[in-house]
């Protein structure tokens, strides 16, 4: 088993994609970025041997990349683990804390499919590393807590904020910060170039 793969596929999930079970199990996602669709795509192929399609359709005058694989075997795979995630609420599994292999692969497919990089190179050149970070927020704060636990273990300092609508927003914040990130969770999609351009930018 390719532990990495399999922790990138588990990141996507909890950040956008989703496993559903029943007469129509599936794991799937839907999203307007191509590159983060055929990252998903090489993962699932990794883990289940055979080449998966990604689908392409306008919803809403928007351009959606689909990938959609049903059937039991898959889904088996993510229930082997423990791994059971919905929008809402979902937990690590234990692998996440056992194996670095997969909490590398996981944080990177998490950030990849939920993470907002902001650069506001004006205000930046007049108050400086404030403006510019990396940003995610959920709907699921317990996750979040989770998030911020595993990038401590890879030493990446975070601040984890609650809204009183019961939001959750991460972000790392300042240079170091953000070259620590950069080191450790290894993007594959075009965040990657932008969390690039902050370091640059600080440099």
């Amino acid at each position: 088993m390719d532990y990495e793969e399999l922790g990138y596929a588990c990141g996507v999930l909890c950040g956008r994609g989703f496993i559903k079970r029943g007469r129509n199990n599936c794991v799937g996602l839907h999203t307007d970025k191509k590159d983060l669709a055929e990252q998903f795509a090489s993962s699932l192929r990794s883990i289940i041997g055979y080449d998966i399609a990604i689908k392409e359709k306008n919803i809403n005058d928007k351009r959606c990349f689909i990938v959609n694989i049903y059937g039991r075997p898959l889904v088996s795979v993510f229930d082997g683990i423990g791994f059971a995630p919905t929008r809402k609420k979902w937990s690590l599994p234990r692998t996440t804390y056992e194996n670095p292999e997969f909490r590398s692969g996981l944080l990177a497919g998490y950030f990849d499919s939920t993470s907002f990089v902001y650069l506001n190179r004006e205000k930046f050149s007049v108050l400086g590393s404030g403006y510019r970070y990396v940003r995610v927020t959920s709907v699921n704060p317990s996750g979040l807590g989770a998030i911020k636990k595993l990038l401590s273990v890879e030493g990446v300092e975070s601040n984890l904020h609650i809204s009183k609508k019961g939001l959750g927003y991460l972000v790392i914040r300042g240079n170091w910060r953000l070259k620590k990130f950069s080191e450790r969770v290894k993007l594959r999609t075009q965040k990657k170039n932008a969390v690039n351009s902050l370091l640059q930018l600080g440099s």
